[in-house]
């Protein structure tokens, strides 16, 4: 397309100038006829601006209604209406749009990702071609591998439970070692603790024996001196006791025979009864030196 520049005057004489885009000069003429035909403008001259102008989106559609129109006129089943078919939706939507898409183009892209589909598939199927024949092999391998799997294991219990049995028969050999050597030294310590504990015994009898002893012979010489000092203090307490009578006896002469002769009883009484009480006295004594050397002996 050309882009050619026209100036004209107008009906009062002024003038003006406006740009047409067109195949030749000759349709240039005609746009601009058709542009202001409605006024009375008369070309002056028409210069050729540029080449290689982008058409205008009205231009495009009318030449793509006139294309199709032609088309048509083929009829359905003609080559061109087989070729163009979709092509004419298209051009529209790329004027509408401001697209470049083509059918050719379409096409390529289309027979492309075609032809990536099939070297996917084609690479798919060699994956898979490889993973049934690793598979294959695996599970023809499988029972030889499952059994050399189960005769390890089994080898490896029976070893373990060898190393447990003579774990075991090793630790039940040190344990009846240990139990034979202390059966063994038993007797001499049960016998070395009960001598001991005889011995023990022994020297606290010995030492019991020796305290009753000294106990014992302090007692009686405590109980001898107090043997030997009683007969002064009896004297003494009948001495005192004979010297109150009298007095009392003095006294009580005055008040009567009867009484006297009562109280002279009464004296006589408790002089009789003062052996007993000395014996019962020196019984208690003894009897208390025995228990404590009996309970010393316990």
């Amino acid at each position: 397309m050309n882009t050619y520049k026209i100036i004209f005057t107008r009906e009062n004489g002024t003038q003006g100038t406006d740009h047409f885009t067109a195949v030749n000069e000759r349709q240039a003429r005609k746009d601009f006829s058709e542009c202001y035909r409605h006024g009375t403008g008369t070309i002056i001259s028409i210069e050729l601006v540029s080449t290689n102008a982008p058409a205008t989106k009205q231009q495009e559609r009318d030449t793509l209604e006139k294309i199709r129109k032609m088309v048509e006129q083929l009829g359905p089943d003609s080559y061109l209406a087989a070729a163009f078919e979709g092509c004419f939706d298209l051009a529209a939507e790329n004027i509408d749009n401001d697209w470049a898409c083509s059918m050719a183009d379409r096409a390529r892209r289309a027979e492309k990702r075609a032809a990536e589909l099939e070297e996917m598939l084609s690479n798919a199927s060699t994956a898979m071609s490889n993973l049934l024949s690793k598979v294959n092999s695996i599970i023809q391998q499988l029972p030889g591998k499952i059994w050399t799997h189960l005769v390890n294991a089994v080898t490896k219990v029976v070893q373990w439970g060898q190393q447990m049995l003579s774990n075991a028969s090793t630790a039940m050999s040190n344990m009846l070692s240990k139990v034979n050597s202390i059966i063994q030294e038993l007797p001499g310590k049960i016998w070395t603790h009960l001598v001991n504990a005889v011995n023990k015994v022994v020297a606290w009898g010995q030492q019991m024996v020796s305290n009753a002893s000294t106990a014992a012979s302090n007692m009686l010489s405590k109980v001898a001196s107090t043997l030997q000092q009683l007969p002064g203090k009896v004297w003494d307490y009948l001495s005192q006791a004979a010297q109150k009578v009298v007095t009392w006896g003095t006294q009580l002469a005055q008040k009567g025979a009867a009484a006297a002769t009562q109280l002279f009883n009464s004296i006589v009484n408790g002089l009789a009864s003062l052996p007993n009480k000395m014996a019962e006295i020196g019984s208690n004594i003894v009897s208390g030196i025995w228990n404590g050397i009996s309970s010393g002996w316990n």
